[in-house]
């Protein structure tokens, strides 16, 4: 009996160690299996990745390695062109300042899932210009989604109708008007004052839009100064900008001393400092005044003006192309147009963009006398529809041979003054003809207006009845009740002008003479004969002597002006005006002359 149960203990002992055995097991299987985890767990989680790109800013391109892996991305941005750019990624909501030549900035984008990602400047201009891209992000093996390898197709009734309606808002009215005329003071030696004041002002380049715009006198373009030769001139600038400037006189003879460049020839003008300029206006002259120092930042912000000298030195009585300017022509319209193109100011005419820019409403018959100043970073060629342009002086000096053309391309710095005859009624737009400078997916902007010609008869020779020669209503401009009619005639080496001059007899004129030349220059009128033996006569020095010649003279010394007032008496027999110093006339220094 106690054999049996032992052996019965025993095999029951057996069992109990058989089941610890398996409980350790079991135990030793969860903890592995706790510790590794199955296979599929074991694999390592994707490690988010980061890319800084390289992107390169030029007019007008976005360039770089556009492509970077799922995760955070970064742009490294470099302008490298000679204006103003920045970059947007509208989709994300970011973008970088505005970005002058040679600035740097980092644009963070964050994290970015696969896809494409668009990129423009948002410059206006510059996205129609061509910069325009996109960023592409893949999946961690390199793949892009099939949506974002496909542009979308363009909605043309949506750019029809944007264009149609941008157009049709011309002309927009906006707050400020630039160009307006700086009256002098005038001082007890007859010296003209004139005050400038700099300063930033919120100005309206197109509806709604304001800028920070740096003005002389709270406008832009700054007040138009004009002058006569021979006045002497004190500009007094009081500077209220945040930075020093100064006013560097372009195209206008000064002295060194007052040629406006800190610190070369002058100190600069700090902040809330005077400082004032005096010179003699000595000759003709087509100029502009503007900022030097640190003129990349103050300059296309709108510290600009525009200053003439004397009277344009129109060709009256010549023959351009076959077009006959008359001799009594009347300018009805004078326009200086200043052309922008950076800055917080962009892409505009006399400071204002399309559609705020001003529309010229003429008579049908009018001349317009047009001016343009390119004070921007770009050659910009202007376009008149319809009417020919006739070029007769760049940079205000006076061209031996006048031409014609419908686009003249202005670059920086450059003035060149122009007729237009308005000969055909209608709305005639006037450009600037490089397309993304007017033209963008939003609309028509910038650089565009136009000339509105009404009715009939305006202030050209239309208006005149045969054989008035110009003395009717619409020349009363150009009437004195002393000098008579006044004719301009233009001299240099070795021609005047003009090749005839038509008056009446009885008829009283004052021939008003510029001498843009380098030598002296007579102007008297004689008859072949009179010049056959003057010649013949070794050219005696009494006969250029005003007082003693027998005929009508007047010196005209070099870079001057001057008057010769005469009465057409009848039986006067003049039948021609020359310059008789010796071997001028020879070169060629002679006017027709009728009287009739």
């Amino acid at each position: 009996m106690s054999r049996s149960m032992s052996g019965q203990g025993k095999l029951f002992d057996a069992f109990l160690v058989l089941l610890a055995v398996l409980a350790v097991l079991v135990i030793v299987v969860a903890m592995v299996t706790y510790e590794g985890g199955d296979a599929s767990a074991a694999e390592p989680e994707t490690e988010l990745v980061s890319t800084l790109i390289d992107v390169d800013l030029s007019e007008f391109a976005i360039a770089g390695e556009l492509v970077a892996p799922t995760g955070e991305v970064q742009l490294a941005v470099t302008n490298h062109g000679a204006v103003s750019h920045n970059v947007v990624v509208a989709d994300l909501n970011r973008r970088t300042a505005d970005l002058a030549g040679g600035q740097e900035a980092i644009l963070d984008l964050g994290m970015l899932e696969p896809g494409r990602y668009e990129m423009i400047c948002d410059i206006v201009g510059h996205d129609s210009a061509g910069m325009r891209t996109a960023l592409l992000v893949t999946d961690a093996e390199g793949n892009l989604p099939a949506a974002a390898l496909e542009d979308a197709p363009p909605d043309w009734e949506a750019l029809d109708r944007i264009m149609e309606e941008s157009i049709l808002e011309f002309p927009a009215e906006t707050e400020g008007i630039g160009n307006q005329p700086l009256e002098p003071v005038i001082l007890d030696d007859g010296t003209k004052e004139f005050r400038l004041t700099t300063s930033i002002i919120s100005w309206e380049v197109e509806p709604g839009k304001f800028v920070d715009a740096w003005a002389y006198n709270g406008q832009v373009p700054g007040p138009a100064i004009r002058l006569d030769v021979g006045d002497r001139v004190r500009v007094v600038v009081d500077n209220r900008l945040p930075m020093g400037t100064d006013i560097h006189w372009h195209g206008i003879k000064t002295p060194n001393d007052q040629d406006g460049v800190a610190p070369l020839t002058q100190p600069l003008i700090r902040s809330g400092e005077t400082y004032t300029y005096e010179f003699t206006a000595d000759s003709p002259a087509t100029g502009m005044y503007h900022a030097h120092h640190h003129a990349q930042i103050q300059v296309p912000n709108g510290l600009f003006g525009v200053l003439q000298i004397g009277e344009p030195p129109i060709p009256h009585g010549r023959t351009v192309s076959g077009v006959a300017i008359p001799h009594d022509l009347v300018v009805a319209h004078e326009i200086p147009m200043v052309l922008n193109d950076a800055g917080v100011i962009g892409f505009s005419l006399n400071g204002k963009s399309f559609p705020a820019t001003q529309p010229y409403v003429v008579q049908q018959g009018d001349w317009m006398l047009i001016t343009y100043y390119n004070e921007g970073l770009q050659p910009h060629p202007m376009h008149v529809h319809q009417f020919p342009q006739l070029v007769f002086a760049k940079d205000g000096i006076p061209l031996d041979s006048p031409y014609m053309a419908d686009t003249i391309n202005v670059a920086p710095g450059e003035r060149y003054s122009v007729l237009v005859h308005a000969t055909d009624p209608g709305v005639w737009v006037w450009h600037c003809h490089v397309l993304n400078h007017v033209e963008t997916h939003e609309g028509m902007f910038g650089m565009v207006t136009a000339i509105i010609v009404e009715g009939e008869g305006g202030h050209g020779e239309e208006a005149h009845s045969e054989g008035d020669h110009g003395q009717g209503e619409d020349a009363a401009a150009h009437l004195d009740p002393e000098l008579g009619r006044i004719i301009e005639v233009g001299v240099t080496e070795f021609a005047f002008d003009q090749a005839l001059i038509d008056v009446a007899e009885g008829e009283t004129v004052t021939f008003r003479v510029t001498n843009t030349g380098l030598l002296e220059h007579e102007f008297r009128l004689t008859t072949h004969h009179a010049v056959e033996e003057h010649i013949a006569g070794g050219h005696a020095d009494h006969e250029h002597d005003v007082d003693t010649a027998e005929e009508p003279l007047v010196l005209i010394p070099a870079g001057g002006v001057a008057e010769l007032t005469v009465t057409f008496e009848p039986g006067v027999t003049y039948e021609l005006a020359a310059c008789l110093l010796p071997d001028h006339f020879e070169a060629g220094m002679s006017i027709d002359l009728e009287i009739g």
